[in-house]
């Protein structure tokens, strides 16, 4: 177990936008898949001892040892492993909606590859893995660039490209976004794609411009002409692709933190577009909405009534919670309890929720194998694992809560 730096909210009441200097610690969380290193002497490390139980293992008491040896020492440690009469499913199959965000472009810069290159989706593949062997649900993608106004140490390029033509027809190549999702679906993370988002923080749209050459900025409100347009053109193309890729049904048109009226601007365009588009939405609770969102994700402050949770399960649809900066406690931040993680799955269980939504599952700073801290937020809030393939505690508890769950 490795230590990263971390910073302590104390008695704020919030994390979001901290703009004053806060005490900092080493703390332990990075798990580094190795089986030998180096120590000083009179110092400690701590040891993270994971054990996978076949599914096929009879229940019982199972007794081994751990042995740690040195040029200069050699001890045993006996360790008893009790398996309970209980299977759970391979993790695809687990039933908790786990979505956490995925940012590839930040893979992209840390590994100093291209992005979309083959070197750049071999050296992902670890990362992912491990996101699916926790139950991972869903893909993120964007259909424009910067949906998120570069709160990210590596800005969200867009995986689709708008092209206006010099006859002012448009094109839209999704050569990246068929890429990424096939790649996700090749890890066994298809049961959902969602796509942000219509309405960016910015309200600012990219597209290439082929007379001018270059690229171009329209500056659109969701209630007005100029969006309407800008978005039908685009939704019908987009429904067309998904439709001939077999991913249409799957896919929903996200959205997140945005004023209900925005939404409701944008939920017209969709279904303007196409009818049996699906919505997906993480923020408040809102009652007037809630009927045309399939996946809706609520901040944990919020509450859902039971009749609406048991109407939108009978539909089939998704709620689920998620925690952001605004919460000190309980939260997945490195200064956070480690069982914290685990216990956002049972009050998942405990609210009648599917699952369980964090806003960044890899969006790394500059230094993330040294410094968990990033700009305005607490340590950790931007990710969750480490490069390399190197998971966390708080990411190991986290699967034990859903484990829990299922």
């Amino acid at each position: 177990v490795r230590y990263v730096m971390t910073n302590h909210l104390g008695n704020l009441k919030s994390g979001c936008g901290i703009t004053q200097k806060l005490d900092s610690s080493l703390h332990a969380d990075m798990i580094d898949d190795i089986t030998s290193f180096s120590t000083e002497a009179k110092s400690s490390r701590p040891v993270w001892f994971s054990v996978d139980v076949p599914e096929d293992a009879q229940p019982g008491m199972y007794k081994g040892t751990l042995k740690i040896t040195s040029k200069e020492y050699t001890a045993t440690h006996p360790f008893t492993i009790e398996v309970l009469n209980h299977t759970l499913p391979p993790a695809k199959d687990w039933k908790f909606h786990l979505d956490l965000w995925q940012n590839p472009y930040s893979d992209a810069r840390v590994y100093g590859v291209k992005p979309w290159s083959e070197a750049h989706f071999k050296v992902m593949r670890p990362n992912y893995e491990m996101l699916a062997n926790a139950g991972q649900k869903v893909i993120t993608a964007t259909l424009i660039e910067d949906p998120w106004s570069s709160q990210t140490y590596d800005v969200y390029g867009g995986m689709i490209k708008w092209m206006k033509e010099k006859d002012s027809t448009w094109k839209f190549d999704y050569t990246i976004f068929d890429k990424w999702v096939n790649f996700m679906m090749s890890l066994g993370i298809d049961q959902q794609i969602n796509c942000y988002s219509m309405i960016p923080w910015s309200l600012k749209f990219t597209y290439f411009d082929e007379a001018a050459g270059k690229n171009e900025v329209l500056e659109a409100k969701p209630r007005s002409e100029e969006y309407s347009a800008h978005w039908t053109r685009m939704l019908k193309d987009f429904a067309r692709h998904l439709k001939e890729k077999g991913w249409f049904k799957i896919t929903t048109i996200a959205m997140d933190e945005r004023p209900e009226k925005d939404m409701q601007a944008a939920i017209s365009v969709i279904k303007s577009a196409d009818p049996d588009f699906q919505i997906s939405m993480a923020g408040n609770y809102h009652e007037e909405l809630q009927a045309t969102l399939m996946d809706y994700c609520v901040a944990s402050n919020q509450h859902i009534p039971q009749q609406v949770l048991d109407e939108r399960k009978a539909k089939g649809f998704v709620t689920t919670f998620y925690t952001a900066c605004p919460e000190p406690f309980p939260n997945t931040f490195t200064s956070n309890q480690y069982s914290d993680a685990a216990w956002l799955c049972w009050y998942a269980l405990h609210k009648n929720y599917d699952g369980y939504l964090r806003l960044a599952y890899n969006c790394w700073n500059e230094n993330p194998l040294t410094d968990s801290r990033f700009g305005l937020w607490p340590g950790g809030d931007t990710y969750f694992v480490y490069p390399g393939g190197r998971s966390s505690i708080r990411f190991e508890r986290l699967r034990e809560g859903i484990q829990d769950f299922e």
